[in-house]
């Protein structure tokens, strides 16, 4: 995330996920910018001067990294008008398209939702089942379009045969932050969910920390083997698996 386009995006993204009701406008004027203006600031049809983009961090409220990276930004970036898209398509070539794919829960939700044998290519139905607003929906359907994850044939979305695949035993923000999603829709089921649709369970051992690599071959197995298993029948409903295995002992201080 390293240009200031992609910043705004991102900040934008967080607000609505927050709260589903946020609207582009209600963004733009919180930085004191006109809707129109700020679309075509991420459309990189206008430019930013330095002190404008000054102004604008001050009401984003960034760490020190991304405030860096957007004002060397738009100080490398020089104006480029592009031919007038609409605002529906504002956000169709990301550069962190990859990343959020990896990192967001919902595009990994409608790519399985597909799956469903009532799936609707609709996307206030997709919302509804996924507790998405028409907005977040449009986005990440043409993400998903535009990285050929998936298709339109005959006005419905079918997934395509790319298959995606996360880093294994790499350190990787993208990974953290869907985990980290995922944990906390797991919470979330925790409390919603009736019992007899959910399994939520825990042990805690004392183990022998050099089988750490031997077990998680075997978690590895046992994924692949349920969800081979769970897939095999009616597909009625999306579910996600966690598996967590951590110390909870402090490693820092063992002799």
């Amino acid at each position: 995330m390293n240009d200031y386009q992609n910043i705004l995006i991102r900040e934008y993204e967080n607000r609505l996920n927050k709260n589903k009701a946020y609207s582009l406008r209600a963004f733009a004027l919180s930085l004191n910018l006109s809707p129109s203006a700020l679309s075509e600031i991420i459309k990189g049809k206008r430019g930013l001067s330095v002190k404008k983009a000054e102004t604008i961090l001050e009401r984003l409220n960034l760490n020190y990294r991304l405030s860096q990276s957007f004002i060397e930004s738009v100080k490398k970036t020089k104006a480029n008008y592009k031919s007038k898209v609409s605002e529906e398509s504002l956000f169709d070539t990301l550069s962190e398209d990859q990343f959020k794919v990896i990192s967001e829960w919902q595009y990994y939700a409608i790519l399985n939702l597909i799956n469903l044998d009532d799936f609707q290519s609709n996307p206030r139905w997709i919302g509804k089942r996924l507790n998405l607003n028409y907005y977040q929906v449009k986005i990440c359907l043409e993400k998903l379009v535009s990285l050929g994850l998936i298709k339109i044939n005959n006005n419905e979305y079918v997934r395509t045969n790319v298959k995606i695949k996360s880093t294994d035993n790499i350190q990787s923000m993208a990974l953290r932050h869907h985990h980290k999603q995922m944990l906390e829709k797991a919470s979330e089921s925790l409390l919603l969910t009736d019992i007899e649709k959910r399994d939520i369970t825990s042990i805690t051992m004392a183990i022998d920390v050099d089988k750490i690599v031997e077990a998680k071959i075997l978690i590895k197995k046992f994924r692949r083997k349920l969800s081979n298993f769970l897939e095999s029948g009616k597909k009625s409903d999306v579910y996600n698996l966690n598996i967590q295995l951590f110390p909870i002992t402090n490693q820092k201080d063992k002799k």
